[in-house]
């Protein structure tokens, strides 16, 4: 159930994002390839419903993914953190939550404060702890 109405809902052929509880929300669909192309296009998509206000993300990956190295890199920039204070990403298993942390700790990708989690609840916890700036 949602907490309250989704505001500036947009949904993609690979994604949809929108901003529930004073946080940005994406939900990437089973199957998709993150290219070059499609991590600019969640970019774009996120400051455009953001409207210039920084806020907490939550990703849910928990349908698989699989980003291509142009993508990662273009992800891992100052530009594609503009407007976001932290990022809780949701994985389905442990197994990808060690590897996807471990990437994030070994490439120093993440330009704010960055946590992979199993359980949306512990998400979401973690993300409405954060002191805001």
């Amino acid at each position: 159930m949602l907490s309250e109405i989704r505001k500036n809902y947009i949904k993609e052929e690979n994604f949809e994002i929108w901003i529930e509880d004073n946080i940005v929300r994406y939900r990437y669909y089973k199957g998709i390839i993150i290219d070059l192309e499609t991590a600019k296009k969640i970019v774009e998509t996120r400051l455009k419903i953001t409207e210039g206000i920084t806020r907490k993300c939550l990703v849910d990956a928990r349908e698989g993914m699989y980003m291509l190295n142009n993508a990662k890199e273009y992800l891992a920039t100052k530009y594609s953190f503009t407007y976001v204070e932290a990022a809780a990403l949701l994985v389905d298993s442990h197994v990808q939550q060690i590897i996807v942390n471990t990437y994030i700790y070994l490439s120093r990708s993440s330009q704010v404060p960055t946590k992979v989690f199993t359980k949306e609840k512990s998400a979401l916890q973690w993300l409405k702890q954060l002191k805001t700036e």
